[in-house]
């Protein structure tokens, strides 16, 4: 089952090809969760927010034992932003 969520945390890289290329990005926010971030075609775009705090809009859920949240909109959270 998937909720609509806004969530704001550290965006980190959190899977590589075995040639260091990123493929894939975590969420991990104030209160320790980590969120799997899944995207369909920007992953590219979000990759220049690593390092950063932002705030992403999706629907969250469980798959196994990771939480999923599926990116509807994202905005950088950090000064400036």
């Amino acid at each position: 089952m998937s909720r609509r969520s806004t969530l704001t945390g550290l965006l980190v890289a959190d899977q590589w090809e075995t040639n260091g290329t990123v493929t894939g990005c975590a969420l991990l926010t104030d209160d320790e969760e980590k969120y799997i971030v899944r995207f369909d075609d920007r992953l590219n775009d979000i990759l220049l927010l690593l390092r950063q705090q932002i705030t992403i809009n999706g629907t969250l859920h469980n798959e196994n034992k990771d939480k999923i949240l599926h990116v509807i909109t994202y905005v950088p959270a950090g000064p400036g932003a």
